[in-house]
């Protein structure tokens, strides 16, 4: 992605344009001081609307109507730094070509926060041509919204023909008894 550059000596560029034989007279210096000074605050005002449109920087109403652009609803997500996630999580799906890689990283956009570790502890499974398993562990139950938004988005990203099973790990460990470890697990959801 490129940001806009903003430019910050309009007043020094503008003498520059200046004839020669008008560079000593201090009345078109002084004009063109005048318009250029006029000319910078349009572009700092500019350069700062523009700021606000990007997804990085865009909060609150500007956040909605990208979100609307692309087809994320704000919906019950009321905090901007997790519908801009979301966002990002649906523009992953909008341009997915199907690839187990942009369903990894739709799941890290939209579980980020209850992921374990600092990479996304996502597993897949290839089972037969045409079904993927995405198991992914996390922290602590992300909530009903978040499991919801991955049921939506997963079988968009997906190539067509191909059927996803997400399973969600959760923390809390089990043991059928006091053996060697052979025995012990954790209890995983099926939400997809």
């Amino acid at each position: 992605m490129t940001f806009p550059v903003q430019i910050t000596d309009h007043t020094a560029r503008g003498r520059a344009f200046i004839l020669s034989h008008f560079d000593g007279s201090p009345r078109i210096q002084r004009i063109a001081t005048i318009m250029q000074t006029r000319v910078q605050e349009t572009e700092d005002l500019c350069y700062d609307f523009l700021l606000e449109q990007l997804l990085p920087n865009a909060v609150g109403v500007h956040l909605e109507r990208l979100g609307r652009k692309i087809g994320e609803l704000r919906g019950p997500f009321a905090v901007d730094d997790v519908y801009r996630r979301l966002i990002e999580a649906r523009v992953l799906t909008n341009i997915s070509e199907g690839l187990y890689e942009t369903m990894i990283g739709i799941v890290d956009l939209v579980m980020q926060g209850f992921l374990t570790g600092t990479l996304p502890d996502v597993r897949v499974f290839q089972l037969g041509r045409a079904h993927v398993r995405i198991e992914f562990d996390v922290t602590s139950d992300p909530g009903t919204d978040l499991k919801n938004k991955l049921i939506e988005l997963i079988p968009l990203a997906c190539a067509g023909g191909v059927s996803c099973r997400l399973i969600m790990t959760l923390p809390t460990p089990f043991r059928y008894d006091d053996g060697p470890g052979y025995d012990v697990g954790r209890y995983g959801t099926v939400i997809l």
